[in-house]
């Protein structure tokens, strides 16, 4: 948007991972529907897998949504108990081994 503006010749804009909001996005999506006024057919499809859809598509005059189920997977997080000295190649082969182990 910064080199083209008008965005020529772009059809859809794609604003993955919405979820993860940073000024740079909130400002894009901002920009492209004011685009979408001079450029009607350009589409815009914002998606993320933990964002209320609601909001974004009322902000988009009521865009269409769609919702995919899905199931959630379980992240176990585990620490060493305390840092070491060792390179780092052995630090993660050594976890690797842990899980492989536990797995």
């Amino acid at each position: 948007m910064i080199h083209d503006p008008d965005l020529q010749g772009v059809s859809v804009v794609i604003l993955d991972e919405f979820h993860e909001r940073h000024l740079a996005t909130d400002l894009t999506l901002s920009l492209i529907k004011r685009l979408q006024r001079r450029n009607p057919k350009m589409k815009v499809l914002v998606m993320s897998a933990t964002l209320d859809a609601e909001p974004v598509a009322s902000f988009l005059s009521d865009a269409n949504t769609m919702s995919v189920p899905g199931s959630p997977f379980h992240v176990a997080v585990e620490y060493e108990e305390k840092d070491s000295d060792r390179p780092l190649q052995e630090k993660v082969a050594s976890a690797v081994s842990k899980v492989w182990r536990s797995g």
